[in-house]
């Protein structure tokens, strides 16, 4: 009896001994999680304060990347504009040209008409001149053949 009460009272122990150190052992694993739990939410708020600012940026990034888009387009449209542009600065060019080249057509034209038109004139007045001349002519021959 003594025997069993003593491997009971060594079992007893082993079992409170047991007990005791599964004890310390919980309180431990309590105070790891507690500490685990305060390193993950340390974790977490640093991550928030990481993942905000780069879901913030991201979005700034997307729009940025739409800008650029938009911005090669208007560029594009730019170009095309500047060739149109070039093109009509060069048409205008050729018609300021011809525009001059047939201004200078036209004053000399106006200048050769001016000329015959006075060489017309001149020429009708020499001509009248000369009928009158001729008429005044045939008059006095007219008066002399009539006066005898």
């Amino acid at each position: 009896l003594h025997q069993i009460r003593e491997t009971n009272n060594d079992k007893i122990n082993k079992n409170l001994d047991m007990i005791t150190a599964m004890k310390k052992e919980r309180q431990e694993l309590t105070m790891r999680d507690r500490h685990d739990r305060k390193a993950l939410n340390e974790l977490r708020t640093k991550n928030n304060e990481i993942v905000i600012p780069l879901k913030s940026k991201k979005e700034g990034l997307q729009q940025l990347e739409v800008d650029i888009i938009a911005t090669k387009t208007q560029k594009q449209d730019l170009d095309a504009l500047k060739r149109e542009l070039a093109s009509a600065q060069k048409e205008l060019e050729k018609i300021e040209w011809d525009h001059e080249v047939l201004f200078q057509q036209l004053e000399e034209l106006k200048k050769d008409r001016d000329e015959w038109k006075k060489k017309y004139r001149e020429s009708i007045y020499s001509r009248q001149q000369k009928t009158n001349f001729e008429n005044l002519i045939l008059e006095r021959n007219l008066s002399k053949l009539s006066m005898d």
